[in-house]
């Protein structure tokens, strides 16, 4: 219990004792995790929503394969003989690049229309886009712009290049010689040139902070050793059981996160108690005053997230089992490793300059003002039930996106090109228009056989002869390279300005053609869509089983209420950011959001610990407060201030994934600082059993 010290002289002893075995140990089993484990980094979240996706699945249970589509967007001043050639040029070396299917782009176009300068007799011709000339080009997109609308706008200064390719891409060998943009998915392994760069920067960042606030480099050396085994023995890990040996970088930070906070709270204990007792006496207050604590969030961390193993996603157990190992891996580590370390060093400056800032809290809180508690929790209960409310009732609008220039690729089975299925095709894009506004062109065999159709008779009437003759002049001009794969039928959908979302839901109900998905982009946000209330039922039912652990620990009942609130509070109010903001939910927003609760699940135990244990031994309510913002509160406003300052400086790389977890981050690490200073001391003040003496 909270007023229990538990008696670690002896083992204090015997860790100083065996501190070289146990470095050397640690650094034997290290390496050796190092040698066999050679893990992966990977930027994107793409293959673990993969695993998710069940139109994923229904696709290759058709034997149907899926790729990517990147889009390169070309900005340029004048379009004369020489861009054209240069345009061309660049159309020829994409389709060049290894695992790239096809390209289109105003230069893998047909005009096919009748040639009547023959004197004799007319016949459809399918002339290529780059046979004309510059004016007569302009001259046919202008007349003519809808078919080829999203490849070039009608000024002729931005150009679309739409790449498919059977794995991801880059462009980066390619010589571009106009302004550019390339989108496209991220899903490669993360190059050791930018993961050393980046892991060099954040080390700098951490290394200035630790040395402002604690004055030494022993404090950044031991919590950087906590961090380092604890990343190695959760990937291992995870690795020995799962064979999973691809590891994405924003669990990296997760793992970082998690060690680096719970080190704090023993380093810190440690280096303040220098200024009344020795480096003995220090060591043996970091671990009896925090070694029950930490024990129970760990314990909080494994009961809540362990049922969560046996959920059908691959996506939650790792995140689950990421969460797990690193909360016990690092508890292990801070009560062997870190006071190992620390043995060997004492502290000449013990002040921290944040202690006095604890009783400026203290002071004002004591006396906090009841209703106004009362209206902020109403206002967050309110928030929290229409977040339910949607979530349950419309769970797209988490994912509505609205998008621009933007290509979901589907397939259709078939067992031959007949009349019947060219009028449904066109009876699908039709449909497909009708019902979704921002719906683009939509590209098929139907499309190609209309226009050869009408340049052939004159007229959109098809019937089974004007359907062979189609047939023939696109057998004739090789045109069905596009439109045919493996006993499918492709159809290229261009959003012009549309949610995506919305189309992609509606491709899913339609019932008169069987459509499948089959480019990576959809099937992953798909994938998402089918996870949103698996994960807001796993976050939510993590927040009670805290809760329920907090009031078993404390044997304070009402404590469920308090440990359910304090760590749903930044969750709820992020929420309320995200759909203000029109964010899509994503790995990257779920991540922030457990780091949230593993921060606050981690405080609220240490607050609640430094509290009550005070209250116990006779303390008043402000000077409990003092000890435990002192204690426990220090090293949470370092530990956050750490953390947002990263995930600050990570929401500027270059890196889409990593932008978006240092900003969703930074976030809600400071909304539960905020939580973890001004609503959580007033909770425990609110539900103290003690008398109520200040």
């Amino acid at each position: 219990m909270y007023y229990d010290t538990p008696n670690m002289t002896r083992y204090v002893r015997f860790i100083k004792r065996y501190r070289p075995y146990i470095l050397a140990l640690y650094t034997l089993l290290g390496i050796i995790a190092l040698i066999f484990f050679k893990p992966i980094f990977i930027s994107s979240d793409s293959l673990l929503w993969l695993e998710e996706s069940k139109e994923y699945q229904k696709t290759l249970s058709h034997e149907l394969s899926a790729g990517y589509v990147s889009r390169l967007d070309i900005d340029i001043s004048t379009f004369d003989e020489k861009t054209k050639l240069e345009l061309e040029h660049l159309h020829t070396r994409l389709n060049e690049i290894p695992s790239v299917t096809r390209v289109d782009s105003l230069f893998s176009t047909y005009y096919i229309h009748n040639n009547t300068d023959g004197e004799d007799s007319s016949l459809v011709e399918a002339l290529n886009i780059t046979d004309l000339n510059v004016t007569e080009l302009k001259h046919l997109i202008r007349v003519f712009h809808t078919p080829y609308a999203q490849y070039v706008d009608p000024s002729f200064k931005a150009f679309h290049f739409y790449i498919y390719s059977s794995s991801p891409i880059s462009i980066n060998t390619i010589a571009i010689p106009f302004h550019h943009t390339f989108f496209t998915t991220e899903d490669t392994p993360m190059k050791w040139t930018s993961l050393l760069s980046y892991t060099l920067l954040t080390l700098a960042i951490l290394i200035i902070i630790f040395r402002l606030i604690f004055k030494n480099y022993v404090s950044i050396f031991t919590s950087l050793a906590v961090v380092l085994f604890t990343l190695i023995g959760t990937f291992t890990l995870i690795w020995l059981l799962t064979g999973i040996s691809k590891v994405y970088i924003a669990l990296t930070l997760m793992v970082s996160g998690i060690a680096l906070v719970d080190s704090l709270y023993f380093y810190y204990r440690w280096h303040v108690s220098h200024y009344k007792a020795d480096s003995e006496r220090s060591l043996l207050k970091a671990i009896n005053r925090n070694i029950t604590p930490a024990l129970w969030t760990s314990i909080i961390t494994l009961l809540g997230l362990g049922s969560l193993l046996w959920v059908d996603s691959a996506i939650i157990r790792l995140l689950c089992l990421s969460i797990i190992f690193a909360s016990v891996i690092s508890y292990l580590l801070n009560i062997t490793l870190l006071p190992a370390l620390l043995s060997y060093f004492s502290v000449l400056h013990p002040k921290v300059e944040f202690g006095r800032y604890g009783y400026l809290f203290a002071k004002n809180e004591v006396h906090y003002n009841r209703n106004y508690l009362l209206l902020f929790l109403g206002a967050t209960t309110i928030v929290a039930a229409l977040g339910a409310y949607f979530m349950i009732t419309n769970p797209e609008r988490l994912f509505a996106q609205s998008v621009n220039d933007h290509t979901i690729i589907a397939k259709v089975p078939y067992k031959q090109i007949d009349l019947k299925t060219v009028t449904a095709l066109k009876q699908f894009e039709q449909d497909l228009k009708q019902s979704n506004k921002g719906v683009g062109e939509v590209t098929s065999v139907a499309t190609v056989l209309s226009l050869l159709n009408l340049a052939n008779t004159g007229t959109t009437t098809c019937d089974e002869q004007n359907l062979m003759q189609a047939l023939f002049f696109l057998e004739l001009y090789d045109l069905e390279q596009n439109y045919f794969e493996n006993g499918a039928l492709t159809i290229t959908i261009h959003l012009d300005h549309a949610d995506k979302i919305a189309v992609m839901q509606w491709l899913q109900s339609y019932k008169k053609l069987p459509i499948y998905f089959a480019d990576y982009d959809s099937l992953i946000t798909n994938a998402k869509i089918d996870n949103v209330m698996l994960l807001g039922i796993s976050l939510l039912s993590v927040l009670v089983i805290i809760g329920l652990i907090m009031g078993r620990i404390f044997r304070k009942y009402n404590l469920i209420w308090v440990g359910f609130i304090a760590n749903a509070i930044p969750i709820v109010w992020f929420g309320l950011f995200i759909e203000l903001m029109h964010i899509p939910l994503s790995l990257e927003v779920l991540i922030a959001m457990t780091l949230s609760v593993g921060l606050s699940s981690d405080a609220t135990v240490h607050f609640a610990f430094k509290y009550f244990r005070s209250r116990y031994f006779g303390r008043t309510q402000r000077h409990s407060l003092e000890v435990m913002f002192f204690y426990a509160g220090i090293p949470v406003v370092i530990g956050s201030l750490m953390l947002a300052a990263i995930f600050t400086f990570l929401a500027f790389t270059p890196i889409h994934s990593l932008q978006l977890i240092g900003g969703f981050g930074a976030v809600l690490v400071l909304l539960s600082l905020l939580t973890d200073l001004f609503i959580l001391p007033v909770l425990l003040l609110a539900i103290d059993p003690f008398r109520s003496e200040h």
